[in-house]
């Protein structure tokens, strides 16, 4: 059975994320307006949670609900997605923080608005006791946000990892023979490179077989063309 998650926790953790995003208020002018949503979505969690907990004591059987748990857990997991994501650590002495960028697109505030605003409704409904239905309704709702919110967090997790094995491939394969290849046909000169067939690269290709000489070999200094007339060789093969 999982740990019982305390909502005094997770009213905790969302004072956390709040004193993260004001770290950025005059860092990040152009996010102001995303900063003073969040703050207020996540401060009106908080007064929630923090009511819930004050009338949970009298009632110990409400925290331990599974479904106030599985919600505890996910605003709690939300949480956690956003201050990894902010990556300070929040100091009353530490002013010299540089902060690079804001770090999330417009869709990651959508979509942790509408979690955390439909946790907040959820949290209102049930110190409210409001209809079971409409709890298992938005309790639903939450849910789906949730997965949204953790394939996003994947599907960007993918995107770097695919970004740092194009940059190895480059770093080992710093060639691109392709756009070689191009570069070396609009260089050539027309009729140019013909010469090469003249003896030896015909008397190489006619041979009886690969065995005597299986390679070619073409050597010259630095820019004296090889590259070119490598690629004019292919072009006639």
């Amino acid at each position: 059975m999982a740990e019982a998650v305390a909502a005094l926790e997770v009213a905790g953790a969302i004072g956390d994320v709040v004193r993260r995003l004001y770290k950025y208020i005059s860092a990040v002018k152009s996010a102001k307006d995303e900063i003073l949503k969040l703050t207020t979505e996540l401060s009106a969690l908080k007064v929630a949670l923090e009511y819930f907990d004050n009338q949970s004591q009298s009632d110990l059987r409400l925290l331990r609900n599974e479904q106030v748990q599985d919600m505890l857990r996910l605003i709690r997991d939300t949480l956690l997605s956003m201050q990894k994501k902010l990556g300070l650590a929040p100091s009353g002495f530490d002013h010299t923080i540089t902060i690079l960028a804001w770090p999330f697109h417009s869709s990651d505030v959508a979509k942790y608005l509408s979690t955390l605003e439909r946790s907040k409704t959820w949290f209102t409904m049930v110190i409210l006791y409001d209809s079971k239905e409409s709890l298992t309704s938005l309790y639903a709702e939450v849910q789906r946000l949730s997965s949204a919110i953790q394939d996003d967090i994947t599907s960007r997790k993918t995107d770097t990892m695919l970004k740092e094995v194009e940059e190895v491939v480059k770093w080992l394969a710093p060639v691109n023979s392709a756009e070689e290849l191009t570069r070396a046909r609009k260089d050539r000169a027309s009729g140019t490179c013909q010469w090469i067939w003249d003896r030896n690269l015909t008397a190489w290709r006619d041979s009886s077989g690969p065995s005597k000489q299986p390679l070619f070999w073409i050597t010259g200094k630095s820019g004296s063309g090889k590259t070119i007339l490598f690629f004019s060789i292919l072009d006639e093969l």
